[in-house]
C-alpha cells in the first residue's frame, strides 16, 4: 500500500507542477488585469470564465470519465482503442454541434448577461474556445490513465506560455481588454489540441462502436448533473452577486476567489489527477479500505496547511499584485473560500465507493442537493453579509453535499475514516486562524514574522495533542534524515520518480 500512496503522491506532485505553472501565470496576469480592467470589467471576465467552465463540464457529457472507468478494467488492448476512438470522435461531434447551435445566439447572450448587445463578440469567441477545449479533456484523461504525467505538464506549460504572451500583447499593447483575454483563451485551447493529437492517434484504431457509445453515455450522463451542480457550487455565487449587488463586487470577490483558488488548482486538481486512476485500480485490492482512509486523513492535513498559508498571506499577496486599492478588501473572503476547498477535497475521496458500484446517479443527487442549497443560502445571506455571505453559503452547502455522498457511498463501500484525527486537524487550524485575525493589523514586518510562526506551529501543535502514530513519526524522522542534506535531493527525487506501482 505504501507504494500505492507514493505513486499517487508522485503523479499528484507532477500534475501539481503543471497546475502551479497555471497559477503562477494567473498571478503574473493579475497585475495586468487589475491595471487595465476596472473592477466592473474584471467582473465581466469572471462571468465569462465561469460560463466557459460550466459549458466544458456539461457539454462533453462526461464521456472522458466513462472512458477512464472502462479502460481501467478492460484487458483487451483493441477494445480499449475502440473505446478511446469512440469517445474522442463523439466529443468532436459534440463540439461541432455546439458551434452550430450556439453561435447564432451570441447577441442574445450579450443582452442576457450585460444588458447590451455590444459584447456579442465575447460570446462568439467563448463558444469557439469551448468547442476547441472539449476534445482536450478526453486526451488529458487518457494521459492520466497512461500515467504520462510529464507529457501532461509539457503540454500545459506550452499552452500557458502562449496564453501569457498573447494576453500581454492583446491587453497591454492592443488594449483589447476582455476581448483580448478571450482570444488568448481560445488560442491556448487550439495549441493544446494540436500538440496532443499525436498521443491520441497512437491509441485509437478508428473503429466507432455505437453500442460502446451508449454504455459510455449511460455512465457519464448522470455525472453531467453532478458536474453542473459542482459548477453551480463554484460559480453561482458570482451570478447572484451580480444580480443582488453589482459587477464591481463580482470583480472584488473574484480576486479573493482566485487567491484561495490556488488550493483548488495546485492541491485539489493535482490530487484528483493522480488519485482517481490509482483509486480505480485499488477497488479490488485487500488493502483498499485502509488506503482510502489514510488518503482522506493525509489529504486533510495537506489541505489545512494550504488553507492556513493562503489565508495568512492573502492580504500581502493581493496588495502586492493589484495596483488599484479598490481590489484590496478581497483578502477578507479568502479564509472562508479556502476552507470550502478543503471540504471539497473530502468529496473526491468519499464518493469513490459510488464510482466502484457505478452508482453515479447518487453522486449527482448529492451534489445537486448541495448546489440547490448553495443558491438558497446565497440569496439568504448576501443581502445581510455581502460577498462574505456568499463565501459562507458555499462552505455550508459543500459540507452538506459531502455528508450526503459519504452516507450513500458507505452503503456500497464501507470505509472507517480517521474522524478523530481529522477533527484534531480542523480544531488546530481553526485555533490558528482565530489567532491570525488578532495580528492582521500589525505593521507589515511584525505581521509577516508572526504569520510565519503561526504556520510553522501547525505540525508542532498536532504533535502536542497526540495526532501522529508511532509509524508516522518514524516515517517523518526517516524523511527528515533523507532530505535534510540538499546534496542528496537530486538522488532522492530520481528515486521517487522512478518508483513503481505494486502491480508493475
Amino acid at each position: 500500500m505504501l507504494n500505492r500512496l507514493r505513486n499517487t503522491l508522485k503523479h499528484s506532485i507532477i500534475y501539481g507542477l503543471g497546475r502551479l505553472g497555471t497559477k503562477i501565470i494567473g498571478l503574473v496576469l493579475l497585475p495586468l488585469y487589475t491595471q487595465y480592467l476596472t473592477t466592473e470589467q474584471y467582473g465581466m471576465l469572471s462571468l465569462l470564465e465561469a460560463t466557459s467552465q460550466i459549458m466544458v463540464g456539461m457539454l462533453g457529457f462526461r464521456l472522458s470519465s466513462a472512458m477512464m472507468r472502462w479502460i481501467a478494467t478492460e484487458k483487451d488492448e483493441d477494445k480499449n482503442k475502440t473505446v478511446v476512438y469512440t469517445t474522442y470522435l463523439s466529443t468532436i461531434i459534440f463540439s461541432l454541434l455546439i458551434c452550430l447551435l450556439l453561435l447564432p445566439f451570441t447577441g442574445f447572450f450579450s443582452d442576457l448577461y450585460f444588458n447590451s448587445g455590444d459584447f456579442s463578440s465575447y460570446f462568439f469567441i467563448l463558444v469557439i474556445a469551448v468547442a476547441l477545449d472539449l476534445p482536450n479533456h478526453v486526451t488529458f484523461d487518457l494521459i492520466r490513465m497512461a500515467e504520462k504525467s510529464w507529457l501532461f505538464i509539457t503540454i500545459i506549460l506550452v499552452k500557458l506560455s502562449v496564453v501569457l504572451g498573447l494576453n500581454i500583447y492583446f491587453v497591454a499593447y492592443l488594449h483589447l481588454g476582455v476581448e483580448g483575454i478571450m482570444i488568448g483563451m481560445a488560442s491556448g485551447n487550439f495549441i493544446m489540441l494540436v500538440m496532443s493529437l499525436p498521443f491520441i492517434l497512437k491509441r485509437v484504431n478508428f473503429k466507432y462502436d455505437f453500442s460502446t457509445f451508449r454504455e459510455l453515455f449511460r455512465f457519464g450522463f448522470p455525472l453531467i448533473f453532478a458536474t453542473m451542480s459542482v459548477m453551480i457550487l463554484s460559480f453561482a455565487d458570482r451570478f447572484i452577486i451580480k444580480n443582488l449587488l453589482n459587477l464591481s463586487e463580482v470583480g472584488i470577490y473574484t480576486v479573493g476567489y482566485k487567491i484561495a483558488g490556488v488550493i483548488n488548482l495546485i492541491v485539489l486538481q493535482a490530487f484528483s489527477l493522480g488519485f482517481v486512476p490509482t483509486a480505480y485500480k485499488m477497488f479490488d485490492k485487500p488493502e483498499a479500505k485502509r488506503f482510502f482512509s489514510k488518503i482522506l486523513t493525509y489529504l486533510t492535513y495537506v489541505l489545512m496547511i494550504a488553507v492556513l498559508g493562503i489565508s495568512f498571506f492573502s492580504r500581502e499577496v493581493i496588495e502586492f499584485f493589484t495596483s488599484r486599492p479598490e481590489y484590496w478588501p478581497a483578502y477578507k473572503v479568502v479564509p472562508i473560500i479556502a476552507f470550502t476547498f478543503l471540504i471539497k477535497g473530502w468529496q473526491y475521496v468519499v464518493m469513490m465507493g459510488l464510482h466502484k458500484a457505478k452508482k453515479t446517479h447518487l453522486v449527482a443527487y448529492s451534489i445537486m442537493t448541495a448546489a440547490i442549497l448553495n443558491i438558497a443560502f446565497n440569496f439568504a445571506l448576501i443581502p445581510y453579509l455581502g460577498i462574505y455571505g456568499s463565501a459562507l453559503a458555499s462552505a455550508i452547502a459543500t459540507f452538506i453535499g459531502v455528508l450526503m455522498s459519504n452516507y450513500f457511498s458507505q452503503k456500497y463501500f464501507q470505509v472507517r475514516y480517521e474522524i478523530i484525527k481529522i477533527l484534531k486537524i480542523l480544531l488546530t487550524g481553526f485555533f490558528l486562524l482565530t489567532v491570525y485575525y488578532f495580528i492582521n493589523d500589525y505593521t507589515l514586518i511584525l505581521r509577516l514574522f508572526l504569520k510565519v510562526i503561526l504556520l510553522s506551529s501547525f505540525p508542532v501543535l498536532l504533535y502536542l495533542i497526540g495526532f501522529y502514530d508511532k509509524i508516522e513519526l518514524e516515517r517523518i524522522s526517516s524523511f527528515w534524515h533523507s532530505w535534510r542534506n540538499p546534496g542528496r535531493w537530486k538522488k532522492n527525487i530520481r528515486r521517487v520518480l522512478n518508483s513503481k506501482d505494486d502491480n508493475e
